[in-house]
C-alpha cells in the first residue's frame, strides 16, 4: 500500500475540491492518505516543516494542496487531476 501525506487546509478551495477524490481513494487497498490542515493545526504546521527539505524540491513550499510521497521523499505541489494520478500511477496510468 502506497502512503501519502496530504497537506492541506478546509479553508482553501482547491483542497476542498480534491477531498472527495482523495477520501474515496483512501477507502481502498491501494493508497493510504494522511490528511493535515496546516492552516489551522500547529501539530499539522510540525509535521509540515519535518518535510521542508522535500517540500523546497517542489520550487513551491508553502503551497496546498501538497501530496508527500514517503517512499519516494518526492512531493507534488497542487496538482490538476491527470497530473496528479500520473504521479501516483505512473506514465501508463490509463492504458
Amino acid at each position: 500500500m502506497k502512503k501519502f501525506i496530504v497537506l492541506h487546509s478546509k479553508d482553501c478551495l482547491d483542497s476542498t475540491i480534491l477531498m472527495p477524490f482523495l477520501k474515496g481513494l483512501n477507502m481502498g487497498e491501494k493508497y493510504r492518505f494522511e490528511f493535515h490542515d496546516i492552516w489551522n493545526d500547529e501539530e499539522a504546521k510540525k509535521i509540515k516543516e519535518s518535510y521542508r527539505v522535500i517540500l523546497e524540491k517542489t520550487g513551491k513550499p508553502d503551497a496546498i494542496p501538497m501530496f508527500i510521497d514517503i517512499e519516494k521523499g518526492e512531493a507534488l505541489s497542487a496538482p490538476n487531476f491527470e497530473k496528479f494520478i500520473t504521479w501516483v500511477e505512473g506514465p501508463d496510468w490509463w492504458k
